[in-house]
């Protein structure tokens, strides 16, 4: 015995760090210390020993006599202990005419229910002790208890072993009841019935400006007027020449602006870089005017708890005219949503960095398309929240889907938008098992890229060390025993992830995929759920090649003038795909994006919808050979032939909290202005400038 207690000290001793230090005082002091730990260890160790001896003291062993006889007194105990313990002839006849009894089912005393017998004592803990998950906590029940919740366990045990149909490839039994089993099934699949909308068959191709008349409209134009006049009016003081015309030939000019792309926006002006259909259009302090202003809700109109609500409350009317358009084209069976930025590294709470978009900051976009890059709805992110309240602003009930993700509730926010039977597409932003299930109950179909750690961990998928030495086009699948979703994995260059409660492996085609090391294209195998996955996903990944070629990316302080012009580029993205389609119906070779948004631009600029008309029969002419002076109006901005023709004059006030201006015509202080000519007009009874100032002089 002192050897072994010699060894384990030896052994701790060899364990103990070992500390050099270059003077002899710290050495002597470490020793010291080495030889306090030891103390105190030994302390310890004595004290455990004490503890468990008093603890085996104390508790009961279930393979002693005294507890198969069931005996509680510890009296009986000790007494049928020493009982059993004495090895007499007599008491061996004894145990073996009691095991007999044991043995015979018609003993008497397995018919006494008032003893605590001893099977039900036992329980399927010591029957079964892998089983036992709560072997701990049993001793603190009392006997009935326990004996009750041992029989349950067993019966759910037998039930679990008796089960004779076990589906191919499903995981072994766990203790969750809650857990799924996964199969091997490369025929799974599940077709939705969708509602198409029928195809717009075309017979003649249309002009570039007709197209983009669909999104920016007259009474889009109209209302940017307005707003960005009265906006100009309140900050400034002085009128703005923001007239439907000038804001459809700003919009023009940012088109080619786009496409160009000049380091600076002075130098389409300059006389060495200068644009004529830029320069020739609008003076170039009137751009950056409107540019800083351009507005399209009134400020006195929303209330602060809107403001507080929606965060782009200043351009949502804008936002509403454009969605209105994309609500009236026709819907396919199969969409794709993405996640789409606005470049915009300014000031503002609505920011957000992805590091894996090509533009890193700005606003994010979910936006839904078709295979061909078509946008039919769109969400801008405004926090988790404001998204959620998205969807229960669609009419869907999602009062039963607790604690829903961002990728969750985007996707579920364009349901609505769609019939019933429609396929989403999504990356692995969106997808998760949770999201496939929600779909299926929905009548939607969902695909999508998944991330391994959202692979639930009863789905026995192989890793990608052992898919890394399997050849490529190599396909495994993992079905749940419910059917509700399956899981695919694809070895290409790398293993590749895909999740759907529709699509599987079957029925697979071939495809050429390019080998960088023997540099050639190969024959390689691919699933159906890779083909369809990769067939309409391209339309949203085409769109944001084509949003980043032309983009009008011109350094802008606001965030609502930088989304607005995103939102225009993205019109005109829509009208060039309308257009490729038609031009597809006809037989026709469609123009390039570039040449279609330089048509559009010239179209905006160049065409007047509300034509200036000459007064000249009015005013006496000059004599032949004699200079034409040109004729003074009463003010600078409109003028006269203006403020006689187009659209109707109507006053606006301007809030109580603005100072008041000056009346163009009797020079006093007033709150009234024209919409239409932007300048201040005095409405008194005793004095109205404002008819009198509209009034042909005779």
């Amino acid at each position: 015995m002192a050897e072994a207690v010699f060894i384990k000290e030896e052994v701790k001793e060899d364990f103990l760090p070992k500390r050099r230090s270059e003077n002899k005082a710290k050495q002597g002091y470490n020793k010291k210390r080495r030889t306090d730990i030891k103390e105190e260890e030994d302390v310890d160790i004595k004290e455990e020993n004490e503890i468990e001896t008093s603890e085996n003291e104390d508790c009961i062993d279930i393979n002693e006599p005294s507890y198969i006889l069931g005996l509680s007194d510890s009296n009986e105990h000790k007494q049928a202990v020493l009982d059993v313990t004495e090895k007499t002839p007599a008491d061996d006849s004894q145990l073996e005419n009691f095991l007999c009894q044991l043995e015979d089912p018609d003993s008497s005393i397995v018919e006494d229910s008032g003893d605590e017998w001893m099977p039900e004592m036992y329980g399927t803990q010591y029957l079964c002790p892998e089983f036992d998950s709560d072997s701990d906590s049993s001793l603190d029940l009392t006997v009935e208890q326990d004996t009750m919740l041992e029989r349950s366990k067993f019966e759910d045990i037998n039930t679990t072993l008796s089960s004779s149909s076990v589906p191919e490839g499903s995981s072994h039994h766990t203790r969750g009841r809650n857990r799924r089993h996964f199969r091997v099934d490369r025929n799974f699949g599940r077709n939705f019935s969708p509602e198409e909308s029928p195809p717009i068959l075309r017979t003649v191709v249309r002009s570039p400006a007709e197209y983009i008349q669909a999104y920016i409209s007259d009474e889009l134009l109209q209302k940017l007027s307005t707003e960005t006049q009265k906006k100009c009016l309140v900050e400034t003081g002085t009128p703005c020449a923001a007239t439907g015309i000038s804001i459809r030939k700003f919009i023009g000019m940012n088109f080619i602006m786009a496409i160009l792309k000049f380091p600076r926006i002075s130098m389409y002006w300059s006389e060495s870089t200068k644009i004529p259909m830029v320069a020739n259009s609008m003076p170039r302090d009137n751009f950056y005017k409107i540019r800083k202003l351009l507005n399209a809700q009134d400020d006195d109109m929303v209330s602060s708890a809107m403001k507080k609500e929606d965060r782009l409350w200043q351009i949502r009317p804008f936002l509403n005219m454009i969605k209105f358009s994309f609500d009236n084209l026709p819907r396919p069976a199969n969409v794709a949503v993405y996640e789409m930025m606005v470049p915009f590294s300014g000031r503002t709470t609505l920011r957000q960095y992805v590091p894996k978009m090509q533009k890193q900051q700005g606003l994010k976009i979910f936006v839904m398309a078709t295979a061909d890059g078509i946008v039919l709805d769109y969400e801008f992110y405004q926090g988790k929240d404001a998204l959620i309240h998205a969807v229960e602003r669609t009419g869907l009930d999602i009062a039963k889907y607790k604690n829903l993700s961002i990728g969750e509730a985007a996707i579920l926010r364009f349901v609505k938008s769609v019939t019933v039977g429609t396929s989403f597409y999504f990356n692995q932003y969106f997808t998760t098992t949770r999201l496939l299930e929600i779909l299926t109950a929905e009548g939607m179909g969902g695909t999508g890229t998944i991330k391994r750690n959202n692979i639930p961990k009863e789905c026995r998928l192989e890793s990608d060390r052992i898919m890394n030495d399997l050849p490529r086009g190599t396909a495994k699948i993992k079905v749940r025993d419910d059917g509700a979703y399956a899981i695919v994995v694809w070895k290409d260059n790398k293993p590749m992830y895909l999740a759907s409660n529709q699509h599987g492996i079957e029925p697979a085609d071939i495809c050429r995929r390019w080998s960088k090391k023997k540099q050639r294209y190969l024959q390689v195998v691919r699933p159906n759920i890779i083909k369809q996955y990769s067939s309409y996903m391209r339309g949203v990944y085409l769109l944001d090649q084509l949003m980043s070629y032309y983009r009008s990316d011109a350094r802008c302080c606001s965030f609502a003038v930088r989304t607005m012009l995103h939102m225009l580029d993205l019109t005109c993205i829509n009208a060039w795909n309308e257009y490729r389609q038609d031009c597809r119906q006809c037989g026709r070779k469609s123009m390039d994006s570039m040449n279609f948004k330089l048509k559009i631009a010239e179209s905006l600029i160049t065409t007047d919808t509300t034509p200036v008309q000459s007064i000249d029969h009015q005013l006496p002419h000059a004599s032949e050979g004699e200079h034409e002076r040109p004729q003074q109006t009463l003010s600078g901005n409109p003028i006269l032939d203006q403020v006689m023709t187009g659209p109707p004059h109507l006053p606006s006030v301007l809030s109580s909290h603005s100072s008041r201006r000056q009346c163009r015509r009797c020079k006093t202080r007033t709150r009234f202005s024209c919409t239409t000519c932007n300048v201040f007009l005095c409405i008194s009874p005793l004095r109205n400038c404002f008819v009198l100032f509209h009034t042909p002089q005779a």
